[in-house]
């Protein structure tokens, strides 16, 4: 079986997803400076890490202590623990990846899914 390659007018192509990325705009049009993507990165990064560790001690915390663990409300807790930390090693880490590169999110996983489909199809 032969492998099918994407032609020039695909909307795959890798010249259209390059020229979105290299052209990433803030909610008001404008291109975002240096020091509005690393005031921004700092905050972001500052967030996840708060985040990751309030959630890990919270953790911690119920599976250490047999007196947390006996109590049912603190199992809700734990799941609110858990998915919030799914919720920050996945969202947010893409948006800060997104914010730190200056690349729009959607082109970004765009690019990401169709490498890996190339990948992947041949």
């Amino acid at each position: 079986m032969q492998a099918t390659h994407f032609n020039e007018s695909s909307p795959f192509n890798q010249t259209a997803l390059e020229s979105s990325t290299s052209a990433a705009t803030d909610a008001l049009g404008g291109s975002r400076t240096q020091p509005e993507i690393a005031s921004g990165g700092f905050f972001l990064l500052l967030i996840i890490l708060m985040t990751f560790l309030g959630n890990g001690l919270v953790i911690l915390a119920i599976v250490t202590y047999r007196q947390l663990k006996d109590q049912q409300s603190n199992l809700f807790i734990l799941n609110l623990a858990m998915a919030d930390l799914g919720v920050v090693i996945t969202v947010m880490a893409w948006t800060f990846i997104s914010l730190v590169t200056d690349t729009a999110l959607d082109t970004m996983l765009g690019t990401v899914s169709m490498n890996s489909f190339e990948t992947n199809y041949y």
